[in-house]
């Protein structure tokens, strides 16, 4: 299964129901063994084939799907600080194409402004 197959809806999803995976302040954000387990429920959910696939293309596909997200993260991330800086300095807003998952990311603003 290639990176381009991942639904990037489906994983913000995913990941917006389990907290342990996205809030510090969550108790079992600090359990490694809980959230290695609410991954692989993320992971099972977007590869169909999950149980068929050896440990070795379970793991690369582990971590195509988590590296999925992280971008997801970073965009939404900087597309916020990008928002801040033109707001305090008054420079004319740019011409940019609107995030299409900057609302279904919303979850990550108040995480996003407790580390800035």
């Amino acid at each position: 299964m290639a990176a381009q197959d991942i639904s990037h809806e489906a994983i913000i999803a995913l990941v917006h129901a389990r907290l342990e995976l996205r809030d510090s302040e969550c108790p079992g954000y600090a359990n490694r063994m809980l959230k290695r387990s609410k991954w692989e429920e993320v992971y099972r959910y977007v590869t169909p084939n999950w149980d068929d696939m050896s440990a070795t293309e379970q793991d690369n596909r582990g971590k195509e799907v988590y590296t999925r997200l992280r971008s997801l993260r970073d965009r939404y991330k900087k597309e916020l600080n990008e928002e801040r800086s033109a707001d305090r300095s008054g420079a004319p807003s740019t011409r940019r194409r609107p995030n299409p998952h900057a609302e279904a990311l919303s979850f990550l603003r108040r995480i996003t402004e407790m580390h800035s």
